[in-house]
């Protein structure tokens, strides 16, 4: 008790130090809602550079948007307003505008919304400047006018300044040639910058170049971020061609009202297509003539990249990343059977271009077929002219001569064929589909595989999709990093944008696709597919590693008015109310807006190779049974795949490598975080509950490590441990107090922990064990003696030594030709060393069950420790009979001689182990109890209703 005091400043220290960081966040905030200048802009990107750079849409677009109808609607009526009137006449219009804008201000401050309140300072700007345009109309009310703005734009156009020098910084961007009806994206930047470039004043440009691949150059989508809610500067883009020397001839102008930007939003400026643009450069310079440091906008902008450079000599796509068919190779009869288990709807083909595409996809597929032994036949699904149909035909292809959806599934639902996968002849996946998807296709629930479609820098093109309440779709994956942990896990979805589907023809009989018929876009009528699936309860499932590369961007066209109503329509019931058009991005991380949970641990879950990992890894696949959103962050930042792979599975974000915690709290807020062992809550604990003050905190102990500690320093009598067991202590307890409520494995655990902290609350949560998959092997069947465990911890280790020099000995006395199994990982050189006949160092093995089931007995000779030891619930619920010490069985409520034999002293565990090892009738009966107290106490079923009886307590 005599760290408490020092503990308590430590908490009223944080305390203080949380108050002050919301008090300077509250001033933050409203200094960004209410708009600020340049210096204020950049104070805050320094004070806070994670809460606002590119944090997206903000919370108030739909009350911006409203605020901005009203400007322009007095800002027409001024427009409009006849040119004869007189003065008198002006004066009471602007009586009346300035009355109006009183009124809204008393009302925007009387509101008790932080976020209504916040446009008062952008209002009184207004106001000013009514006052200051009330002003100017007295000057020039005797002269003859014209539109103010169209004799702007005339001297504008009239009186272009010379070409500035490259800026240092490169702009946000996004270049698209076509039309809007069929957009080419071209050009972009590879990640996004988080530089301002501050358009502040007359005199400042932002120059760069940027490459055109194809031709039609119309729009460039640039990234802005706002000072001011709503910003009364003008912009002028400027485009020049340029022939990597100088610039040439301007050939674009283009102005736009800086009221149309909003805050790091891409926004797009149009202008009349430059109809051969394909192979050109261009100058681009972006200005403002009046803006000024209290009415300005900023660019977000990166360091120029040598790739940007890279795009213009690079080679051709298709030569660099299609591996050819060999020359003459004729397809074997995989490809070609009608009683195949696959179908492939290859579309997008015009053969006299793509006739080596198509060779070269398809003897892809005859190789991944082959290795699976397994057929398809293929439709190639595209008007071809009478020697291109021959030619298809000759090597046993369908030619369906059409691209129509409808018509092809419904042609497809007569095919012997199960899975059915539309293939555009563009997407060439690089690894094997059936392997890739195997996993995901046993689940017979599963109607629709939706694959991610990757660029040549590893960013998502294409995935899957999310519906709005007005029928629109959005695509939050689009332009991430394939790895990252929010669009890396595996979910189900009910809309795509992807080019390649894996079907299943049994879910497609039941559609009615007559309805496709009625859209135009065969991206529509994917997604109300997808839709019919979730309607018969089947599944369509997203994962990245499900994934291909294009070799040619996508092209998504905008989805019509008419067929987002038709949508909205058919599917009015199933789409989610809360998610508008202009959701903030966290939302669509967690579209159904499930409750969150973030975890945080040392390391992956290396759930078989100990059991706190196995424990953790089976509570959180309950608790995504449970419906939850889970975000798993390792302290240790590892990102091996199969441990890695084994949470996205599960359908957990695995924040990894370079994405850290404070990513993670960045894209989401948690309602619960699950925070485990000492040192990893001692650095975390304090973190988040300093960034969330709302979120539950619970601090799962695992095992209570001073306690451990202690009893270690006690054995050896090392003074360093004992010494290191006080230090442990002051961070465990120190974490007990700061956290909301304490998760131990044990009921004894608690208790120690309650004699330092009398007032402490805490839960028990128990390891988990499952019920054994392989049939049992009898008494005669098996023999040896087991022990499995993590050898990095000591207390196992310690165990094995012991058992070994002291309790074997006197046991292979009395059954000569014994043998000890040793298993587990991160077996030491110095424990190899005792592999004898009778003693066998296997190490880590794969799968434990059966390892188990060959022998009779499981040993336990554990000196120190704390917590459940999992290996003894493993082996019990395995039907494996348990010798162990009174320290191996704490906390797990046993009965020696009931369900388990239990003895410390050297030579009662060696007569315990001679009993019931030749004893078949006492063997059976602790096998049997055993068994069924396990999955009493601490089966999935039992847990899992701890669980949610956990997560209903009011904190």
């Amino acid at each position: 008790m005599s760290d408490l005091p020092d503990t308590q400043k430590l908490l009223q220290s944080l305390q203080a130090e949380n108050t002050a960081l919301r008090d300077r966040l509250h001033e933050l905030s409203q200094q960004l809602a209410a708009g600020m200048n340049k210096p204020a802009f950049e104070r805050a990107l320094i004070a806070q550079p994670i809460a606002y750079a590119l944090a997206g849409e903000g919370d108030c677009r739909e009350d911006y948007l409203r605020l901005l109808a009203w400007v322009r609607q007095q800002g027409s009526h001024s427009e409009h307003a006849d040119e004869t009137a007189d003065l008198q006449a002006l004066q009471m219009g602007d009586e009346r505008l300035q009355a109006e804008l009183r009124g809204l201000m008393e009302r925007l401050e009387a509101s008790r919304w932080p976020q209504v309140r916040r446009h008062v300072p952008a209002v009184e700007s207004i106001a000013k400047q009514v006052q200051a345009l009330f002003g100017k109309t007295q000057n020039h009310q005797s002269k003859p006018h014209n539109s103010g703005l169209l004799m702007l734009a005339e001297d504008y156009t009239k009186h272009l300044p010379p070409p500035n020098p490259l800026s240092e910084l490169q702009p946000n961007f996004m270049s698209i040639a076509g039309s809007e009806d069929k957009p080419c994206f071209m050009e972009n930047t590879p990640k996004l910058g988080k530089q301002p470039f501050f358009l502040s004043d007359a005199k400042t440009v932002l120059a760069f170049t940027l490459y055109c691949l194809e031709n039609d150059f119309y729009r460039l989508d640039l990234l802005f971020g706002t000072c001011l809610r709503v910003n009364s500067c003008q912009l002028r883009l400027i485009i020049r061609e340029y022939n990597h020397v100088k610039p040439g001839p301007v050939v674009r102008v283009v102005q736009f009202d800086g009221m149309e930007v909003f805050d790091n939003q891409f926004h797009p400026i149009r202008f009349e297509p430059i109809s051969n643009s394909a192979g050109k450069n261009y100058w681009i310079e972006l200005d403002s003539p009046d803006a000024r440091p209290e009415a300005s906008l900023a660019v977000w902008c990166q360091e120029k990249s040598p790739w940007l450079q890279a795009v213009v000599s690079a080679e051709p796509l298709e030569s660099t990343t299609v591996a050819a068919a060999p020359k003459n190779h004729q397809f074997s009869n995989v490809l070609s059977t009608t009683s195949a288990q696959h179908l492939l709807l290859v579309s997008g083909l015009v053969l006299a271009e793509d006739g080596s595409r198509l060779r070269s996809l398809l003897y892809r597929w005859e190789q991944w077929l082959k290795a699976e032994q397994e057929t398809a036949q293929v439709w190639i699904c595209s008007a071809l002219s009478a020697s291109q149909q021959a030619e298809c035909e000759a090597q046993g292809w369908v030619v369906k001569n059409t691209a129509a959806l409808p018509v092809l599934l419904e042609e497809a639902k007569t095919s012997t064929a199960d899975s059915i996968f539309l293939c555009d002849v563009h997407a060439l996946p690089e690894n094997n589909l059936l392997q890739q998807t195997a996993d995901l296709w046993h689940d017979p629930q599963v109607a629709a595989l939706i694959p991610c479609e990757l660029d040549a820098k590893q960013r998502i093109q294409a995935a899957y999709a999310i519906t709005v309440r007005d029928g629109g779709l959005k695509y939050p994956a689009a332009g991430m990093p394939v790895d990252h942990p929010e669009y890396n896990y595996r979910r189900k979805v009910n809309a795509c944008h992807s080019t390649l589907l894996r079907l299943r023809r049994s879910a497609l009989v039941q559609v009615d696709l007559s309805i496709l018929s009625e859209y135009d876009q065969p991206l529509m009528q994917l997604n109300d597919m997808l839709m019919q699936f979730e309607q018969q309860g089947k599944h369509s499932l997203y994962q990245s590693k499900f994934s291909y590369q294009r070799a040619q961007a996508i092209v998504t066209p905008p989805v019509t008015f008419a067929e987002q109503q038709l949508f909205s329509r058919r599917w009015q019931a199933q789409l989610p109310t809360h998610l508008s058009a202009f959701s903030q991005p966290r939302h669509f991380i967690n579209p159904a807006q499930r409750p969150t949970v973030l975890v945080v641990n040392d390391t992956l879950l290396e759930f078989d190779q100990d059991s706190a990992s196995l424990r953790l890894y089976t509570l959180l696949k309950i608790w995504v049974k449970l419906g939850y959103h889970i975000t798993f962050v390792a302290d240790n930042a590892d990102s091996a795949p199969r441990y890695r792979q084994a949470l996205e599975d599960l359908g957990i974000a695995v924040y990894h490598g370079d994405y850290t915690i404070q990513q993670a709290m960045h894209d989401l807020t948690y309602d619960y975080a699950f925070i485990g062992r000492v040192e990893v809550g001692f650095r975390y604990i304090p973190f988040v509950r300093l960034l969330s003050p709302e979120t539950t905190i619970f601090y799962d102990t695992v095992d209570i490590h001073y306690i451990r500690e202690q009893r270690q320093a006690e054995i050896e009598n090392d003074v360093e441990i004992a010494r290191k067991a006080k230090i442990t202590k002051r961070k465990e307890l120190h974490n007990c107090k700061i956290s909301d409520l304490v998760l131990t494995v044990t009921d004894e655990d608690g208790k120690h922990l309650q004699k330092d902290l009398p007032w402490l609350q805490y839960a028990v949560m128990p390891n988990i064990h499952t019920r054994p998959t392989l049939p049992p092997q009898s008494f005669a069947q098996r023999d040896g003696l087991v022990f499995i465990g993590n050898y990095d911890h000591a207390p196992n280790e310690d165990a094995v030594f012991y058992f070994v020099e002291e309790v074997f000995p006197l046991i292979q006395k009395k059954l000569p030709g014994i043998k000890l199994y040793l298993l587990g990982s991160h077996m030491k050189t110095n424990m190899q060393a005792l592999a004898s006949e009778y003693i066998k160092t296997i190490g880590w093995v794969d799968e434990v069950e059966p390892a188990f089931n060959q022998r009779r007995l499981f040993v336990s000779p554990l000196r120190y420790g704390a917590g459940m030891k999992g290996k003894l619930g493993q082996a019990m619920s395995l039907g494996l009979p348990v010798v162990t010490t009174s320290i191996g069985a704490e906390g797990m409520g046993l009965t020696d001689g009931e369900n388990a034999l239990i003895a410390d002293d050297t030579a009662s565990f060696a007569e315990a182990v001679c009993q019931a090892y030749e004893n078949a009738q006492q063997w059976q009966a602790l096998a049997d109890k055993g068994q069924a107290y396990i999955e009493q106490h601490y089966g999935e079923t039992a847990v899992k209703q701890q669980l949610e009886n956990l997560l209903l307590i009011k904190i």
